[in-house]
């Protein structure tokens, strides 16, 4: 018999029925009325006898068949909305059934397993196909229930496209990282924490623009102290981005566990103290901790710990209250000076040089002070 598709045997041909489908009889292989005419309708029960189709509704598996000769996005669209009224499913669900357009007037059949349905921060554009910049909404159900495509990125997802991301981009946009990172804080797993451990670099922003670095030379900067004094080294910047974000899941807390449990370092465990220059060679005395540690700065601490970004809970904020009460507090004459270092991946060690009236000494719970100078006459 003589299709629309070329001549085929008649049990892989239909005729076709304009009131009973969707379709276009240029879809598929339907008996072609223009040669035979309209009477070949007529003809339908002798046609069913020699295995034509002739329930336009059951000819899906014989349309489906023929779905890869077509190269048009609005007739291919067209096919899936009559497999999809017809409840069909294909025996492979793997196979190169989806048909992504491009800009050529093109396109390629490609694997269900290389498509999602959204991509909402539009991050994966090169690596995976996403369908609803293709297909009407109506279609991206079918597309899901038919083929098992998935709603978005997995976790998989995003820690391959981090990889290539170190591979191949010099600078990234605040947006996409925010957006990448984001994902991360909120879909935070055991598994995560393995797939993004294998991460080589993290973002810093120098001069306004977002880097990725060696994690090894990047560090979180759990000390005000220390990121006060490394950040005023030139041309560089050595410590960890944040997102600015007012959901718990982006808290800094979090995130500092994230980017701890993947190797970044704390500045605090990684530099290295240069004793020698402590104190100038004086010798500090003993002073009465009432001095520093009061009600009053008890308050001040707890406070600030009570700060919903630190998320920090109530037992951990008196636990690190109650640390203050066995604080040792040192006076001496003369300022307090320290030097830090900082080892790179490349060998290089950053130096730099502290000079204040208190320096806290966190592993030996010593807080060392400047004397004040009291002018004549002045009590306290």
């Amino acid at each position: 018999l003589r299709t629309k598709v070329g001549f085929r045997c008649p049990d892989e041909s239909i005729l076709f029925d304009p009131k009973n489908s969707s379709i276009r009889i240029e879809d598929g292989p339907f008996i072609d009325e223009a040669f035979y005419g309209s009477e070949i309708a007529s003809f339908r029960d002798a046609l069913a006898a020699i295995g034509v189709s002739v329930d336009v509704r059951h000819g899906h598996e014989l349309v489906a068949r023929h779905l890869k000769s077509h190269k048009n996005r609005a007739t291919i669209s067209r096919i899936y909305t009559y497999l999809k009224e017809c409840n069909w499913e294909p025996a492979n669900k793997t196979s190169n059934w989806i048909w992504i357009p491009n800009k050529k007037k093109s396109g390629e059949w490609v694997s269900p397993l290389g498509c999602v349905l959204h991509d909402k921060d539009n991050l994966f554009s090169l690596q995976l196909h996403v369908l609803d910049k293709y297909y009407d909404k109506k279609l991206l159900d079918f597309f899901s229930h038919v083929f098992g495509v998935r709603n978005g990125p997995s976790a998989e997802d995003h820690c391959k496209l981090w990889s290539t991301w170190e591979s191949s981009v010099d600078a990234l946009s605040v947006a996409d990282c925010s957006a990448f990172w984001q994902f991360i804080a909120k879909n935070w797993s055991k598994n995560m924490e393995k797939l993004l451990s294998a991460c080589v670099k993290v973002p810093v922003c120098t001069d306004g623009t977002m880097v990725l670095s060696k994690k090894e030379d990047v560090f979180i900067p759990d000390d005000l102290l220390l990121k006060d004094l490394f950040d005023k080294l030139p041309n560089r910047s050595l410590f960890i981005w944040y997102p600015s974000s007012s959901l718990p899941s982006m808290s800094r807390a979090k995130l500092n566990n994230i980017y701890g449990s993947i190797g970044v370092q704390a500045i605090s465990k990684a530099v290295g103290k240069n004793d020698s220059l402590t104190l100038e060679n004086v010798s500090p005395t003993k002073a009465a901790r009432g001095k520093v540690i009061n009600v009053g700065m008890m308050k001040l601490v707890l406070a600030f710990l009570s700060d919903p970004a630190l998320d920090i809970s109530a037992e951990e904020r008196h636990k690190i209250v109650s640390c203050l009460l066995d604080v040792t507090v040192l006076e001496t004459s003369e300022p307090i000076t320290v030097g830090y270092s900082v080892k790179l991946s490349s060998g290089a060690v950053l130096d730099v040089k502290a000079t204040r009236k208190l320096r806290w000494e966190r592993e030996s719970s010593k807080l060392y002070m400047q004397k004040s100078k009291r002018a004549p006459g002045y009590k306290e």
